[in-house]
């Protein structure tokens, strides 16, 4: 695929090369979402916030007072950012999901999962408010030119947070789907099983080279192709090649932004931010998917880097290990009339 860049543009186009047989791809180290709000100083000391830097591996370690405070494998962080959400399986087969609150540091609640069908069950999603989580039965390790972990099949579990830290969760939903299905997003659910789980799905399931964005229908178990973001009439159906380096929520516009690292078949590195509408939103039907080339000016392709959304939620910014600084107004990204810039 022939990427055009504009200096100082962002370019709008497809996601990527859909080529097999890549050479592998670094991923990047962390991002770091803050879990407090301000940064106070009391007396001649600063007292330092809470952090939570989350790995491209989706480890997230506590950082509380400057010092280390834990460490969690298999864990995601809730739009509130002050909600983490991780996944343990025991020995005997069984996975325990536990909510910490971290603006305590304490436990919130857990769910226990029975033994999975397909192995180790493995944290995947949240929905936006991170009451209900997705867990996913494990990959194998990913090996070679392969951007993902083998799956022949994948069972899905979604799990309710209980009502406090005394309470149990609840399965709300299992199933096992053919093919490497990885869960993104939950939809949100003011009661009950949430209805849809927006998954990519990589193939081919045994040596993944690209993926595809789905849509599960929990009362069906169908998967359906999302609508194209920006055009919003036809489907979003197309194969990308690419791994996931850094994540964020946008609640206003009920976005899910990530930002891949790709590459071309002739070897050259590129970034893109691949968005998905995860509900409705008065000018806009859902679900719908969009990718974002970014500029090579950036050097999100070849650096340590990161995002974030701005307090308001009205910019999305970057940053690479290079000290380079990007930006765009998040409402240009599904709006047809507008090119971020």
């Amino acid at each position: 695929m022939n990427r055009p860049i504009v200096a100082a543009a962002l370019i709008l186009t497809a996601c990527g090369s859909a080529a097999a047989g890549t050479s592998p791809i670094t991923q990047s180290p962390t991002s770091v979402e803050p879990a407090t709000t301000a940064v106070a100083t009391v007396g001649e000391q600063l007292a330092l916030p809470t952090l939570a830097v989350t790995s491209a591996d989706n480890t997230i370690t506590v950082v509380r007072a400057g010092v280390v405070d834990g460490v969690y494998s298999d864990a995601r962080l809730a739009a509130d950012g002050h909600t983490l959400v991780h996944s343990v399986t025991e020995p005997n087969g069984e996975t325990t999901v536990e909510w910490i609150d971290l603006s305590t540091g304490t436990a919130a609640g857990s769910a226990t999962i029975t033994a999975g069908r397909n192995g180790r069950l493995e944290l995947a999603a949240l929905d936006e408010q991170g009451d209900s989580a997705v867990v996913v039965s494990a990959a194998s390790a990913v090996v070679g030119d392969d951007i993902a972990g083998a799956r022949s099949s994948t069972e899905i579990v979604i799990v309710s947070k209980p009502a406090d830290s005394t309470s149990t969760g609840k399965v709300l939903y299992r199933t096992t789907v053919p093919g490497n299905v990885v869960p993104e997003m939950l939809s949100p659910s003011n009661s009950g099983t949430p209805a849809t789980v927006f998954a990519l799905e990589y193939l081919p399931a045994d040596h993944p080279a690209v993926y595809r964005v789905r849509v599960l229908d929990t009362l069906t178990g169908t998967l359906a192709i999302p609508a194209d973001l920006r055009e919003k009439v036809q489907a979003a159906d197309e194969s990308m090649a690419g791994i996931s380096r850094a994540q964020v929520m946008v609640p206003t516009r009920k976005l899910l932004l990530t930002l891949y690292r790709g590459q071309d078949p002739d070897g050259t590195l590129y970034s893109f931010i691949h968005a998905l509408r995860y509900d409705g939103i008065p000018d806009g039907p859902w679900p719908g998917s969009y990718c974002l080339d970014l500029p090579d000016s950036l050097q999100l392709q070849e650096s340590a880097a990161s995002v974030a959304v701005s307090p308001d939620q009205r910019m999305l910014f970057f940053a690479n290990g290079n000290g380079i600084l990007g930006s765009f107004r998040v409402v240009d990204l599904d709006d047809h009339d507008r090119s971020p810039a």
